[in-house]
């Protein structure tokens, strides 16, 4: 059974404000800016599922699924670069609507 990553809450009384950064399909994985018990964080979880296991993905407790937090400073290198890469992808696609504008 396949769980969205915006559906992974738990545990419900620590997650909050969550905002999926990158989504994958089934079968790969999610990072997400989360805050957990109060601190603002970057949660990781792979979205595998295995129809003859119920897999929910990993991590999960108790068969709920819930989100590896990254520690504060492996997240940081990887917002720097998530920032980098979408601006860059901004600043292309605006090349690209300025370009189709001035024909």
């Amino acid at each position: 059974m396949y769980i969205r990553p915006e559906d992974v809450l738990s545990p419900r009384d620590k997650v909050k404000n969550l905002e999926i950064l990158i989504k994958n399909d089934k079968e790969d994985y999610s990072i997400a800016l989360l805050e957990y018990d109060g601190t603002e964080c970057v949660g990781v979880r792979w979205n595998t599922t295995n129809e003859e296991k119920d897999n929910i993905g990993t991590p999960q407790s108790r068969g709920i699924p819930t989100w590896f937090i990254l520690p504060k400073e492996v997240a940081k290198v990887y917002l720097e670069k998530f920032l980098e890469e979408k601006e860059k992808k901004e600043k292309n696609l605006k090349n690209r609507i300025r370009l189709y504008l001035n024909k």
